[in-house]
């Protein structure tokens, strides 16, 4: 993966850093064509690799006080410009090393932090002999640390650190509790004790006495009493604004975008944005799943309403035998793999030498999607603990707590019991906004969103530039200070892709199956119709097309069942790592009623595969045998 990787080592002399930072950026890159750049001192070595395909060039910098590495996405070029008083047409027309340099010897560390971006970043001083880690607000683009004493090693894939001869394989209990529950680990842990994760908006600081301190710089901020209000028309008028300005940003006419669509509302709507801004470059969209998914019918529909060429990438029931073993390891086991159909994209992008992708990711969150999630027990509730439990309930999609207690070791369910539920307590609380609606959406944003969701956006940052324009700075300002009865489920999302992207609007969305400006009195046919589609003479004869539409475009129970069946298999049943911490016999039996058609159970088998997986590579050292 693009990413930076780094050691300070005070007991160490240049020679052995110089082995060791070199290895580290080696194991970092396994995604071709890539480059590598370094920086080597006596105590400290710093270092970046960057897909060739990437616009921004040199990501290591120095001075006579200061080196420095980067990796990630800077938006906002024109503050650049302004800011450090260099000129320049392009990002890729200047150094990104030497930009950040400048930057930082005029603002401080305040200034790395003031980035309208993606990205992570390592500075060494080299008379103060001290290391400084910062990453983008959100935390979107994940660093990883282990430190001991006097020593840190650090990198954007914990691989090139838990090669080192002293990392002690501890395996976090909790890390994997919270990964059962939820799909991810939470607060800053791994499934490893000592791989810790950066804290999002972090500024960490390692010093030669071996202490490693990390001070938070930024939180979201939400709507308040103290924040002007317009008509709810002008909350429409500057969503359209803004996210046409945050697009704007990250495109450029000399690039090819891949866009994934679906017949959800974020990817819609940023093909109806690129069409808006007349974008001169190349786009090619794409859909996955089957061909009877109405993600596939109505990505397909949304790319010939605005002109772009649309492909259709099938998900075959062999997809996680196929790819399941390389999404592990590229995400490090920290996403279940059932998601690995994402890899089916990447034959898509390279056949067609697609230099970019272009992703939906944090629409849902910020826009007042997933209304599920925020609104349930807030309407007209005061009852904040009622509230944390219903959101837990949602949360906890693979196991409850009464499925942790059957599934695994009574011993590690005693250790690990409620641990998870009380982080979600605890952010909720943690939330700068006493507003319920808010409140119940701060731990997705701050877990699910930066934990789990963001594969999105790591899975393509293997292949392409990633542009996401949700994440804008500006951007997720304005959305987050709307006033929350606007936002709760889309209605002013909605409004927008109405008023300003009618071509994309008049597409139905997969969940009512209506576009987004229907009539009432469509709306009044389509409910008729669902009504006759029950009828099984009206489903075979007239309704046959119709009948075979359906939401499930990725069918993991059935890839389990048939095509991946044997893979599964083999990689769960009796696995010695699971036995560790579950009750073995129980996991066969999981299985076997999964395999027999008993029970419905893919979250959780996949889950587990995604364990037994992680601890072939990352536990037993098991070189992948994927190619």
């Amino acid at each position: 993966m693009p990413g930076i990787a780094g050691i300070v080592d005070f007991k160490q002399d240049g020679a052995s850093t110089d082995t060791q930072i070199r290895r580290m950026v080696k194991i970092l890159n396994h995604t071709s064509p890539a480059e590598e750049e370094i920086y080597i001192a006596k105590h400290a070595a710093i270092g970046a690799v960057r897909l060739k395909v990437y616009s921004l060039q040199n990501l290591v910098a120095e001075d006579t006080n200061t080196a420095i590495t980067f990796w990630g996405y800077l938006w906002d070029q024109e503050d650049l410009k302004k800011r450090t008083g260099l000129n320049f047409q392009n990002m890729g027309d200047v150094s990104a090393g030497n930009l950040l340099l400048t930057l930082y010897n005029k603002e401080g560390i305040d200034g790395l932090c003031n980035l309208n971006g993606r990205f992570v970043i390592a500075i060494w001083n080299k008379r103060e002999k001290v290391l400084n880690l910062i990453n983008d607000r959100y935390g979107f683009c994940k660093l990883f640390y282990w430190v001991t004493p006097q020593r840190i090693l650090f990198a954007s894939e914990y691989k090139a650190i838990v090669w080192h001869e002293d990392f002690p394989k501890k395996i976090d209990q909790q890390g994997l509790a919270d990964f059962m529950a939820l799909g991810y680990s939470t607060q800053d842990r791994t499934f490893f004790v000592n791989i810790k994760l950066l804290p999002p908006a972090s500024v960490a600081t390692f010093k030669s006495d071996g202490n490693l301190s990390i001070k938070k710089y930024w939180d979201y901020s939400f709507h308040s009493e103290d924040d002007p209000l317009w008509l709810e028309e002008d909350y429409v008028d500057q969503f359209a604004e803004m996210l046409a300005k945050a697009t704007q940003r990250q495109i450029d006419p000399n690039k090819s975008i891949a866009l994934p669509l679906s017949g959800g509302l974020d990817s819609r709507t940023l093909a109806g944005v690129l069409d808006r801004l007349d974008f001169k470059g190349e786009v090619k969209a794409f859909s996955y799943g089957n061909q009877c998914a109405y993600d596939v019918a109505y990505g397909r529909n949304i790319a010939k309403n605005v002109g772009y060429e649309h492909g259709f990438i099938p998900i075959e029931s062999t997809y996680l035998r196929d790819q399941a073993e390389r999404f592990v390891w590229l995400l490090e086991g920290t996403v279940n793999c059932l998601n690995a159909h994402m890899l089916l994209t990447y034959p898509f992008i390279r056949e067609n030498s697609l230099d970019s992708i272009m992703t939906g990711f944090f629409g849902d969150i910020i826009c007042g999607s997933w209304s599920h999630f925020y609104s349930l027990g807030v309407h007209g509730g005061t009852d904040d603990e009622g509230i944390i439990k219903s959101q837990y309930a949602l949360h906890a999609d693979i196991m409850k707590d009464k499925d942790m207690a059957v599934y695994m070791k009574d011993s590690i369910y005693q250790t690990v019991r409620g641990k998870t539920f009380e982080t979600l307590r605890s952010r909720y609380f943690q939330c700068p906004s006493r507003n319920r609606y808010f409140r119940s959406r701060y731990f997705s944003t701050l877990e699910r969103q930066r934990q789990y969701t963001s594969f999105n956006l790591h899975v393509f940052d293997f292949v392409a530039e990633v542009a996401s324009p949700f994440l804008d700075c500006d951007f997720v300002d304005f959305i987050y200070h709307v006033p929350s009865e606007l936002m709760i489920f889309q209605n002013l999302y909605r409004k927008m892709i109405v008023k300003y992207l009618p071509k994309v609007a008049s597409v139905p969305h997969n969940e009512t199956k209506l576009p987004l400006n229907v009539s009432w009195i469509r709306k009044g046919l389509q409910w008729r119709w669902e009504g006759l589609i029950r009828n099984p003479l009206i489903r075979a004869t007239i309704g046959r097309r119709y009948a075979k539409m359906n939401d499930n475009y990725l069918n993991t129970h059935e890839a389990i069942k048939t095509g991946s069946r044997d893979f599964v298999e083999k990689s769960v049943r009796n696995n010695e790592f699971l036995a560790q911490f579950f009750k073995i016999e129980r996991v066969n039996e999981l299985l076997d009623n999964h395999l027999s058609g008993k029970a419905h159970e893919p979250s959780k088998i996949t889950a587990l595969l995604t364990l037994a997986l992680w601890s072939k590579m990352f536990v037993e050292n098991e070189k992948p045998t994927f190619k």
